[in-house]
């Protein structure tokens, strides 16, 4: 016997369907659903005997109907294999359901059903462990959208899922709703529907709705601040944010149980609970609604984020929605610290808090250095994203900030403008005014200094740019040297090495990961260098991939591991590339929710794939990501990878002569 619970809408009689093309016995499908509690055990008496039963079976069943009918089916039935679907079976109470079952007790039995307040107890009844059914991956999410007009990038049907759980009926439901009132534009749905300030209702709403307006007031305000959290709490953390909703230990306790049975909450690892995904956007209509109060539950779950956040607990999650509360509650004393750090710029989050940070930068009110601060943050995601307008523009508020207060400038502020400067004329190809600019700001800054290492690689990476690869590579490679050197590493401590031993014998010096993070940057570099002059380059991309993973540097990890790839294949390893893309790439871009990267990698190890000779899981992968929106350059760039799957097909399998 199994027991399927899911939400109306989680495509259960779908999966009934699905299941029964592999089920090995006759099966019978018996919705429950128009029927009266007492007539469910008749009705499905004579279904069974008009499917199972010859005529003079039938005519010589009892006069009995109800339990007692399907009892003297059954009788017939007990040598002769049958599975049984009951669908809708969360109408039927624990006691008539049990009764049911115990009367078939040689069918395989599968029951469907949403989910129930007493749930646990007929789970006890029955003697199965309920199963919970889930919603559709992404690429099932990304399809959907492409067939009604209205195709997403990676980000955006991430957030469709934790709209809808990725719930079939919801998801469909969304698309329909992006193409016909959001003019096929299902990012600005999507935020509607996070705002809640859709017109048009959802079955989503309609379904859900019942659920939450039958709810006790405590199991409302507790389910409103799971969906405030966003992310799993502890029961601690909650109890901690309860409080400032006037909401006691017990009452939050009784709002849980309440909760947990109706499939509404799940329980994950280590102690921690959330919402189900599909019902957190409607959730958050119960939130206490004084502004006062509502300010005051993000301060608090801002501090509850910070405090596991320094305690080591750097879940991505937790570190995405901190950052956001900090741009909500306008913390910019801890939102510009934490946006001028290398780490920042790695995290898919950051150009979602460019509004906050332009505010910042703005405000002429505001204190130099905060402007400073912010202005920085924002000329580094415009660099990220190959911005050249826009990181020439903020550069120049840079500069022109610098030249009114350069008194109020130290060390950092003046490796940071002349990094900025330098890239800005490697736009322009001028590597004389470079040049100039690095040794401007080196003459500020202390000798055999970090802060010269760091305007030293930001030469380098800018000489890179404007296309001077051999003198950018010379620097690459004295700064390897001074970085190994520094960290009191020899080659032999790295290679043939694990991370594991690397990081031992780091552990000796009291390092600093931001200078792995470094010596990374500068090892990555001189790949890339060498990459273009058509040189060797040695282990350095893969002694690069090392010290990312040191500093957890996940973005840059993938990315230059992807690079690694790309040598096991030329070399002819692809046993090496399938297990680095496998056993490292996908998962950090999975754990980390790099959107954009998974997408490459998977296009990536589509292409490996196809060098296997598997052209039929290579072909299904890339058609797959063609789904998704991406920018022109991605999506030219996975166009080529399938003009290349399709090239190796035709030299594995040549026509005829």
């Amino acid at each position: 016997m199994r027991l399927i619970t899911g939400f109306s809408g989680a495509g259960k009689t779908a999966w009934a369907a699905h299941s029964a093309q592999h089920c090995p016995e006759p099966l019978t499908y018996f919705d429950t659903a128009a029927l009266t509690a007492d007539a469910v055990a008749g009705g499905l008496a004579r279904e069974l005997a008009a499917r199972y039963l010859n005529a003079e079976q039938r005519t010589n069943l009892p006069h009995a109907s109800g339990i007692d009918l399907l009892r003297a089916v059954h009788r017939h039935l007990a040598a002769t294999p049958a599975a049984v679907v009951l669908d809708n079976v969360h109408r039927l109470s624990a006691a008539e359901l049990k009764q049911i079952t115990e009367a078939l007790p040689t069918a395989r039995l599968v029951l469907l059903g949403q989910p129930r307040p007493d749930q646990t107890i007929l789970s006890a009844h029955l003697g199965v462990t309920a199963e919970f059914l889930h919603g559709w991956n992404a690429d099932r999410v990304a399809q959907v959208l492409a067939d009604a007009g209205a195709p997403a990038d990676a980000a955006t049907i991430a957030r469709l899922i934790a709209l809808t759980g990725g719930l079939p009926l919801y998801v469909r439901n969304a698309a329909l709703l992006a193409q016909s009132h959001y003019a096929h534009d299902t990012a600005r749905m999507c935020q509607a529907l996070t705002d809640r300030q859709h017109t048009v209702p959802t079955a989503q709403d309609l379904i859900l709705e019942e659920i939450f307006d039958g709810l006790a007031p405590q199991a409302q305000t507790t389910a409103s601040l799971l969906a405030l959290a966003e992310v799993p709490l502890a029961e601690d953390e909650l109890s901690r944010l309860a409080q400032d909703a006037g909401l006691g230990p017990k009452d939050c306790a009784r709002g849980l149980r309440t909760l947990a049975g109706l499939g509404v909450l799940q329980r994950l690892g280590d102690g921690l609970t959330t919402l189900h995904d599909a019902t957190r956007a409607l959730a958050t209509d119960y939130i206490p609604y004084h502004a006062d109060t509502q300010h005051q539950l993000n301060l608090t779950l801002s501090d509850i984020l910070h405090d596991s956040l320094i305690s080591g607990s750097a879940e991505p999650r937790r570190l995405a929605r901190w950052a956001r509360l900090l741009a909500r509650t306008e913390r910019t004393d801890q939102l510009l610290p934490f946006a001028s750090h290398d780490y920042f710029f790695g995290q898919s989050f950051a150009v979602d808090l460019k509004p906050t940070l332009q505010m910042v930068a703005d405000d002429h009110a505001a204190r130099p250095i905060d402007r400073f601060d912010a202005l920085n943050a924002l000329a580094t995601l415009a660099l990220d994203a190959d911005d050249a307008a826009a990181h020439k523009q903020l550069t120049g508020e840079l500069t022109a900030l610098a030249d009114t207060h350069h008194e109020d400038w130290g060390i950092r502020e003046t490796v940071v403008l002349a990094g900025h400067q330098m890239h800005q004329y490697a736009y322009d190809r001028d590597t004389k005014t470079l040049n100039a600019a690095y040794l401007a700001a080196r003459a500020a800054l202390p000798k055999n200094s970090a802060a010269r290492r760091i305007l030293r690689y930001n030469q380098a990476k800018s000489l890179y740019q404007a296309e001077r690869y051999i003198q950018a590579d010379t620097i690459a490679l004295n700064l390897v040297e001074t970085y190994m050197a520094h960290l009191r590493l020899e080659a032999d401590d790295i290679v043939g090495a694990s991370v594991e031993q690397v990081a031992a014998r780091l552990s000796d010096a009291d390092t600093d990961l931001d200078d792995c993070k470094r010596l990374a940057d500068c090892l990555a570099l001189r790949a890339r260098c060498r990459r273009q002059l058509d040189q060797p380059f040695g282990l350095a991309a893969l002694h690069a991939l090392k010290f990312y993973q040191l500093a957890q540097a996940w973005r840059h990890f993938v990315i230059i591991g992807q690079d690694v790839v790309d040598d096991f294949v030329e070399l002819g390893d692809l046993h090496q590339a399938m297990e680095l893309l496998d056993g490292a790439l996908l998962p950090a871009a999975q754990r980390q929710a790099l959107a954009d990267l998974l997408l490459a990698v998977r296009a990536q190890r589509a292409v490996v794939l196809a060098h296997t000779g598997d052209f039929a899981t290579a072909r299904t992968e890339i058609d797959s990501l063609l789904r998704y929106q991406m920018p022109p350059r991605q999506a030219q760039e996975i166009s080529n990878q399938r003009n290349l799957i399709e090239q190796l097909a035709r030299l594995e399998r040549p026509g005829p002569r």
